[in-house]
C-alpha cells in the first residue's frame, strides 16, 4: 500500500507506505543507531503507566487487543499499586477497628511490621 500525503520542494508527491516506513527513513536519515519503531512504542505505553493512567486507557491507547499485554506494563506503577493497597487498608481499619494496629507500622493481629513508602 502507497499513499501519497504530500509534495515535496520539488513538487513531486512523498510517498509513504506506511507510518513505519516513514520512521525508519527518519531514523536512517538521521544516523541513529539502535533506534526502532517499538521502543517509542514502548516508551509512550511505559509513561501512561507511570504516569498512573488506568490500565483499561493505557490498553486503549496502546492498541492492545487484550488485558493481557497490558498487565506487562503494569510494575511500571508501583505508587498506584501502593495506594490501592493504602484506601483497601483504610475500609479495613474502618470495618473493623478491633484490628487497627495499636502503633504505626504493627499490626496487633498478626505481629506484622507494616512498610510503608
Amino acid at each position: 500500500m502507497s499513499l501519497t500525503s504530500r509534495n515535496d520542494a520539488r513538487g513531486k508527491p512523498v510517498r509513504i507506505k506506511t507510518p513505519r516506513t516513514w520512521f525508519d527513513d527518519v531514523v536512517a536519515e538521521a544516523k541513529l543507531e539502535d533506534v526502532t519503531w517499538h521502543i517509542g512504542r514502548h516508551t509512550f505505553i511505559s509513561r501512561l503507566v507511570m504516569a498512573g493512567v488506568d490500565l483499561r486507557t493505557v490498553m486503549e491507547l496502546a492498541g492492545h487487543k487484550s488485558m493481557a499485554m497490558t498487565i506487562r506494563y503494569a510494575h511500571l506503577a508501583p505508587k498506584h499499586t501502593a495506594g490501592a493497597i493504602e484506601k483497601i487498608a483504610r475500609v479495613s481499619d474502618q470495618l473493623t477497628p478491633e484490628l487497627t494496629p495499636r502503633r504505626k507500622g504493627h499490626s496487633r493481629r498478626s505481629g506484622l511490621t507494616l512498610v510503608s513508602n
